[in-house]
């Protein structure tokens, strides 16, 4: 029997992959961002602009420690998102994006 030698180049190109991986974690990142938009709060006089549909994702490119990896980005452009997830002296926080999150757990595997 063979003694397996890992090609750590070909393992990195794997983890990079768009075609494979990405593609897979861009999936789960329109999860998170349907589940966000599903259960973030609606403010109608808000004067047409939503925090409920500020959500997008996309792929990037973490560089850490150990060299380059693709993740999936789910964030808000709405310019008071981060009042509106972590609260303020006047309003509670909602947490909407770290409770998407847990669609992932829920996803059948």
């Amino acid at each position: 029997m063979g003694a397996f030698k890992p090609s750590f180049r070909g393992i990195s190109d794997m983890l990079n992959s768009e075609a494979t991986i990405g593609a897979g974690l861009l999936a789960a990142g329109h999860l998170v961002q349907a589940e966000a938009e599903a259960t973030a709060p609606f403010d109608p006089t808000s004067n047409g602009r939503h925090f409920k549909s500020s959500f997008s994702a996309h792929l990037v490119t973490d560089h850490g420690r150990r060299g380059s990896r693709l993740a999936a980005e789910i964030y808000s452009t709405d310019p008071d998102g981060l009042h509106i997830e972590t609260g303020t002296a006047h309003s509670p926080a909602h947490d909407t994006l770290n409770h998407a999150l847990d669609v992932l757990g829920k996803v059948r595997r």
